[in-house]
């Protein structure tokens, strides 16, 4: 009689002694090597043994596999991303009923530029995609711009604050006697 197993085998490792990578980390980025499809035995350059490795700059990082008849080598080749910075004020206020031009300054150097702000009130900027929105909240809000080239991207929150206290002045009296004071009733 045969027996079968439904267990299912994995087997991890290698095809070679020696592999090579090539990544990029962008600025003000983490990049996470993970060798665990590759075997469980791990040393990192820098003596770690965990399956992963987290990478901060560009440049060369090497892993050894220990999991094989002789040990295999990993090389990754991290390079830096195409930089991409929003220069955005942090803050700014408006008047209730008022509105303003939100002008990030945007450093791409990039061939491409996608760019996508948020508007957590629902319809308060006049653009989701453009570079520079016009804002008419009626209430405090932030709102994050995340710009994006084909390799990085860089994220911004701006706070727009709203002053929605409004002072209304009613004159108890007037004189329309044609002299040029107070001759209207008007609110101020």
């Amino acid at each position: 009689t045969v027996l079968n197993d439904a267990t299912p085998l994995y087997i991890k490792g290698t095809f070679s002694d020696t592999l090579f990578f090539d990544s990029v980390v962008c600025a003000n980025a983490v990049l996470q090597l993970d060798a665990s499809d590759l075997g469980q035995s791990f040393e990192w350059q820098d003596g770690t043994t965990k399956a992963t490795f987290l990478v901060k700059t560009p440049g060369q990082y090497q892993l050894t596999l220990y999991d094989g008849c002789e040990p295999a080598t990993v090389f990754w080749n991290i390079g830096e991303g195409t930089p991409i910075e929003i220069m955005l004020d942090e803050t700014d206020s408006i008047h209730q009923g008022q509105s303003l031009e939100i002008v990030p300054f945007i450093w791409n150097q990039g061939d491409s530029l996608d760019l996508f702000w948020s508007d957590p009130l629902g319809v308060t900027l006049s653009c989701l995609s453009c570079t520079s929105p016009v804002a008419a909240p009626l209430e405090t809000v932030d709102y994050t711009l995340v710009a994006n080239n084909e390799v990085c991207s860089d994220t911004a929150v701006f706070k727009l604050f709203v002053n929605d206290t409004r002072r209304i002045y009613a004159p108890n009296a007037f004189s329309p006697n044609s002299d040029g004071i107070n001759d209207f009733f008007f609110l101020q």
